[in-house]
């Protein structure tokens, strides 16, 4: 031990517990602090090995769920995206079928290739409520909806009734189009 009662640098280094810093008690007694004393108020101090493995083990982690998950061409989807299948590409199609002026409902898939319009609304508002939060929020006015943009396979079991009502031969909106799944209805002039 060196002078003051502390463990040599060499020693912490070495030793299998983790290293206690001295308490407040022990400073201001002059080290005579009881080892009770210094086990309630240490705190474990992470050493350099151990911290250069956990970030090793977590950057390896990472690099795995990317190759595995994400969309790269080393990945499983082979550098595929929504954008490279059937149902991406009549999103996309679906897009380019609405005014770029024109008040839309989409559905979350097509919804991301609309982002830019200055009125989006997500499915099924503004005819239902769909999240906690919204109590007290007054809904827009239907009316000012132009078309909608919907991925059938995103319409839940529930709202399907809403769906086949908006856009039956009587009505508010008329099917322009319709591939894989995804659908455009415009409001029907009256």
């Amino acid at each position: 031990r060196e002078s003051g009662g502390r463990a040599s640098t060499e020693a912490q280094r070495r030793s299998a517990a983790p290293v206690l810093r001295p308490s407040r008690d022990r400073r201001e007694s002059g080290g005579r602090a009881s080892t009770e004393a210094q086990r309630r108020s240490a705190a474990p101090v992470l050493r350099p090995e151990r911290l250069r493995l956990a970030l090793g083990w977590m950057l390896g982690w990472s690099l795995l769920s990317y190759l595995v998950l994400a969309p790269t061409p080393i990945g499983p989807l082979g550098g595929r995206w929504q954008g490279s299948t059937a149902k991406g590409a009549a999103v996309r199609a679906a897009a380019q079928q609405v005014s770029s002026t024109a008040s839309v409902v989409a559905t979350i898939t097509p919804g991301n290739e609309l982002t830019l319009r200055s009125h989006i609304y997500t499915w099924p508002a503004p005819w239902e409520r769909w999240r906690r939060g919204w109590e007290g929020l007054e809904l827009p006015n239907p009316a000012v909806v132009d078309a909608l943009v919907i991925s059938r396979d995103e319409v839940a079991p529930k709202l399907q009734p809403l769906l086949a009502r908006l856009t039956s031969p009587t009505g508010p909106f008329r099917i322009t189009w319709e591939r894989d799944g995804v659908l455009v209805a415009v409001r029907r002039q009256h």
